[in-house]
């Protein structure tokens, strides 16, 4: 088992973060996760969403000034001592509304155990990132909404300054979702693509040798530098002209000098798949850069301008995983059919041991 320092989770609401961090006090206190692991809640601000780029850069920026002011540590080297493991759990669960008071990453699952609290998603999730080679000052960001499993002794130990992790998956598939171009040898991501037609998929992105594509899952890894990075763009000065029309009509417009000010009042908002990777690419220039996210971004063309600027230099890395698991709970027709998969593969949470008491049924008529 290969521990890391602190697990984030990310909450919608300071009412979905009191939850999360009720339900998590009462595992602790039955001794289902290591004590050594920190686990925290931070919800996401409350005048407004800002995305799983915006949130993270919060999450990391909270962390850095909740804990370095006793010893003055800069932010490189806060991080580069620290393994981290962010959670992005906030949702109303609209499409999975039985399970909205906790949240997906706290839905019951029907999993091996003999313990007395019921296993969640969150407790299998777990799983892989406790057998997942750590590297000091590594950064990784989850989705709670998904279990994921594969084999970790393949993991390249170079995965530069961020990395994402990919499976291979059909067309149809990756077309829903995010999914990585790589190159003829399955090594270099050249590009990046989201929610592309079948069609151009096909075209740009097939898995040589295949008809696969390499569909993200949602996992990356962050080095140091890469979060360094990040907080310098979010302490860059906040230009308030940017902000649009409607921005402007549904926010208090106070006093904002900077760009993480501007996220913490829901002025902004930006995606970690979509801004923050696609500045990572090397062959896309900062026009083209513009080009793709003028009409998908929310973000003004200035401060896309100053985002590229800031990760140009930063490569994306990708890994195509094997022995791989992954099951989205996004929906009440997904939910079922990911737990009767568990089941069948007999996924188990972290803490489970052969021959425990409590076994799933599978009643193979549904």
């Amino acid at each position: 088992m290969l521990l890391f320092d602190t697990c984030v989770i990310t909450a919608s609401s300071p009412n979905q973060a009191k939850a999360f961090s009720e339900l998590l006090k009462k595992r602790l206190e039955y001794g289902l996760y290591p004590r050594e692991i920190q686990f925290k809640v931070f919800p996401d601000p409350e005048k407004g969403r800002v995305g799983s780029g915006g949130s993270t850069l919060l999450v990391l920026k909270k962390l850095y000034e909740s804990e370095s002011k006793q010893n003055g540590e800069t932010v490189l080297e806060f991080f580069s001592k620290r393994r981290i493991l962010i959670l992005h759990a906030g949702g109303e669960s609209r499409r999975l509304p039985c399970y909205a008071p906790e949240g997906k990453l706290f839905a019951p699952v029907p999993v091996e155990s003999s313990s007395l609290i019921p296993p969640t998603v969150l407790d299998v999730q777990l799983s892989l990132f406790l057998k997942y080679p750590w590297k000091k000052g590594e950064v990784v960001i989850g989705s709670g909404d998904v279990i994921i499993d594969f084999d970790c002794s393949r993991i390249p130990d170079d995965r530069g300054e961020i990395c994402g992790f990919a499976k291979a998956a059909p067309l149809e598939t990756g077309a829903r979702h995010g999914v990585f171009g790589f190159d003829a040898n399955r090594q270099t991501v050249q590009d990046f693509y989201q929610k592309a037609s079948v069609s151009d998929l096909k075209k740009n992105a097939l898995l040589e040798g295949s008809n696969e594509c390499a569909l993200d899952m949602g996992i990356v890894a962050l080095s140091p530098t890469w979060v360094t990075k990040l907080l310098d763009f979010g302490a860059l000065q906040y230009d308030k002209s940017s902000q649009n029309e409607t921005q402007a009509s549904q926010n208090n417009t106070g006093s904002f000098n900077r760009i993480s000010d501007a996220l913490e009042n829901g002025i902004l908002r930006f995606d970690l798949y979509l801004e923050l990777m696609t500045a990572c690419l090397k062959k896309v220039t900062q026009d083209v850069y513009l080009k793709r996210l003028l009409d998908v971004s929310t973000l003004s063309p200035d401060i896309l301008k100053q985002l590229h600027s800031t990760f140009e230099k930063c490569e994306l890395r990708g890994v195509i995983t094997s022995s791989t698991v992954f099951l989205h709970f996004g929906s009440l027709q997904e939910f079922p059919k990911a737990c009767k998969e568990m089941t069948r593969l007999g996924l188990r949470p972290f803490y489970g041991r052969e021959g425990d008491e409590i076994r799933a049924q599978i009643n193979e008529g549904q």
